[in-house]
């Protein structure tokens, strides 16, 4: 359940109260709860700067013959959902989903400036327009 920081705590308290009144019904060796603060997570921008890198870095990939090193390995033919599943233990992400929107634009950034040193500065990173990164650091500010 997700609670906004203007919820009463007499409100939260209601609402879990009565789910785990309905969770213990079925429950014979009991429940468990987990509380923690919420984390806002990556934007639908973001999600599309993402997978256009990494189609960018597919395509450069293709055109150069350039393969980054991902892991001590240099894949012989790179696929989108190879890569984005090597760029993930690359930089020991189990879920991209799970980044924070400050995480995942320092993720880009580094795995951007990543393309670039390996390549030695033949692979030209995507800049998001003004509009985008105003966008960003406005939700940023919201947090």
């Amino acid at each position: 359940m997700f609670f906004g920081p203007v919820v009463s705590t007499e409100t939260i308290l209601k609402w879990v109260g009565a789910q785990v009144d309905a969770m213990r019904v079925n429950a014979p060796h009991g429940i468990d709860i987990e509380v923690r603060a919420h984390k806002k997570q990556r934007t639908y921008q973001q999600n599309a700067l993402y997978w256009s890198v990494v189609d960018h870095i597919v395509k450069f990939c293709s055109d150069t013959g350039f393969r980054p090193q991902l892991l001590g390995v240099m894949p012989r033919a790179i696929s989108r959902d190879l890569l984005h599943e090597m760029i993930k233990l690359h930089f020991s992400v189990p879920s991209t989903a799970k980044l924070s929107t400050a995480e995942f634009g320092t993720f880009i950034d580094s795995l951007q400036l990543m393309m670039v040193e390996q390549s030695h500065g033949e692979y030209q990173p995507i800049i998001p327009d003004d509009l985008m990164w105003a966008g960003m650091e406005a939700i940023e500010g919201m947090k």
